[in-house]
């Protein structure tokens, strides 16, 4: 009997979305770069170590990034108002 780990939706975790989206807005270049390779990164080996399968993985991170660059668009758009 196999089991399927199915993690939490990346994409509804509000308070860490909205935590990278500010912080990747207050900074530029390489380091908001660095900053988003890390939160990418801890994401994919939390996954990882749970023994969450690859496409799901690539799916969630996806739908993360999804979520935070729309905010971090929302957040500019703010800014302008």
């Amino acid at each position: 009997m196999t089991c399927t780990i199915i993690p939490f939706p990346a994409a509804r975790r509000t308070g860490e979305i909205r935590h990278t989206a500010e912080l990747l807005v207050e900074r530029s270049g390489k380091g908001a770069a660095h900053y988003w390779l890390q939160v990418i990164g801890g994401m994919r080996s939390q996954m990882t170590a749970a023994q969450i399968a690859p496409d799901v993985i690539e799916a969630e991170l996806q739908a993360f990034a999804d979520q935070v660059f729309g905010k971090v668009h929302e957040m500019g758009y703010d800014r302008r108002a």
